[in-house]
Parts: structure tokens; C-alpha cells; sequence
């Protein structure tokens, strides 16, 4: 790629924002609310366990937990400096995957200028120095989308099936990821010009490996709390520790 010198001057500005993150990342003890009440507290509990377990009135435990696992790896390695990498990761793997995608539908030039754009938000690389699950689910709903548009363009069902797997953990990191599952699943039904039937059997392979990498955490809110989708859904299936006034706010 051929740099303007603004190009390389904004370059270097990004390198040394991301060893500042990497350092503000390592550097001192988590303090934010949210990591403290359960992005780490709950690995930490596991750990002390040496298991999953039920932890009564902390509704975040019967959340998906996708990210949190990996936590519980890092803080058993190497406590929680290692824990905050984690995330910091997801966020150069996200930005890594941008440019990928960009590169390969626009060019290179213009991957560089969306990681660019990518990493320039304050919010991005403030986040990626916590130790949060946020830039987890940005990751994997970036994979998913990918496979799904590399499934249009050429139909190859290992795409399909790619993409709803990645989709599948988005919803194991944050329930929010079935935003993804249904808008990606309408790509299916509209984009192309297919017979009903296979359109509904394409459908189904994506729903099928979308539920895959989610359904352990549902069977765990099962056994623990009787509501696989815990706290949501609490007016059909109940829940331990839930009400009907916590299920309105």
C-alpha cells in the first residue's frame, strides 16, 4: 500500500493509542461497577468452586457467559491483569476483522482507513481497557455477518453454516445477539430468489447452528433457575429469585 505521509502519521498515532490501551489495560486493578459485580466476579466464584454453580440473587450469573469463561481461564492463569487483555483483545480482533472485510470487498487502502475509523472512536479503545464482554459480541456478530455475505455472493453452505455458528456465540456472549439472528435470518428469506422449501431449509440450518453454541448456557438456566432464558420470558416459564415486579422494569 502506498502511504500518504498523513496516512502514516495517523498510523503511528494509532500505535502508540493501542500500547497506551495495553498499558491502561495491565497497568492497575479493575474499578469499574460492572466488571467488579460480575464480569469477574463470577470467574472468580466458578474458580473457587472449581465448577459452574448457582449463585443466588446475582441475576448477571444466568446471563450467557461466553466471554466470562474465558475469564475464568485468564484469572487462572494469571489473575485478572491477564483477565482485562481478554477483552482488549476482542477489540483488535474486531478491528483486524474490519479491515479484512473491507480489503476484500473495496481494497486495501480503504480496509486501512475503516480500521482507522474503527480504532479513532474514543469509545472503542476506552472500552477495550476494560474488562467487559461488549467487544466480544461486536467480534463474533462481525464473523457472522461476513460468512453470511460470503454465503450470498458464492452459496456455499459451509458459509451458512458458519455464519450461524458465530452467530450463535454472539447470543452466548449478550442475549442481545438475536438482533443479529433475525436480521441476518431475513437476509436468508429476501435476498435471493430461491423455492419456499429451501429457503425454509436454509432457515432452519442457520437457526440449528445458531442455537448450538448457545444451548449449554440454556440447559444451565434450566437446571438452576427453571427458565432458560433467564430473567426474560419470566411470565412463561418463572424463574428462582425473579418477580413479576423485576420482570416490568
Amino acid at each position: 500500500i502506498k502511504l500518504s505521509p498523513l496516512l502514516i502519521i495517523a498510523v503511528g498515532c494509532l500505535c502508540v493509542v493501542i500500547l497506551l490501551g495495553i498499558i491502561l489495560a495491565i497497568g492497575g486493578p479493575p474499578i469499574e461497577f460492572d466488571t467488579l459485580v460480575y464480569h469477574l466476579a463470577i470467574p472468580d466464584i466458578y474458580l473457587k468452586n472449581h465448577k459452574i454453580v448457582n449463585i443466588p440473587y446475582l441475576v448477571f450469573s444466568n446471563e450467557p457467559l461466553n466471554v466470562e469463561m474465558l475469564l475464568v481461564m485468564a484469572m487462572g492463569l494469571k489473575g485478572d491483569t491477564l483477565a482485562q487483555l481478554v477483552h482488549f483483545s476482542f477489540g483488535i480482533l474486531t478491528g483486524l476483522s474490519i479491515y479484512v472485510l473491507t480489503k476484500t470487498y473495496f481494497g486495501k487502502m480503504q480496509g486501512l482507513l475503516a480500521l482507522l475509523i474503527f480504532f479513532s472512536m474514543p469509545s472503542i479503545l476506552l472500552t477495550m481497557t476494560f474488562t467487559f464482554n461488549d467487544l466480544g459480541l461486536t467480534y463474533y456478530v462481525l464473523l457472522a455477518v461476513y460468512a453470511m455475505i460470503s454465503w450470498l455472493k458464492i452459496n456455499d453452505r459451509p458459509w451458512l453454516i458458519l455464519s450461524g455458528l458465530m452467530t450463535g456465540l454472539a447470543i452466548g456472549v449478550k442475549y442481545s445477539g438475536i438482533i443479529c439472528l433475525i436480521i441476518l435470518l431475513g437476509f436468508i428469506m429476501i435476498t435471493k430468489y430461491r423455492p419456499p422449501k429451501l429457503a425454509l431449509k436454509e432457515s432452519f440450518i442457520f437457526l440449528l447452528t445458531a442455537l448450538l453454541p448457545v444451548l449449554p448456557w440454556l440447559i444451565k438456566n434450566l437446571i438452576f433457575v427453571g427458565n432458560p432464558v433467564y430473567p426474560f420470558l419470566y411470565g412463561v416459564f418463572g424463574g428462582e429469585n425473579w418477580s413479576d415486579f423485576n420482570s416490568l422494569r
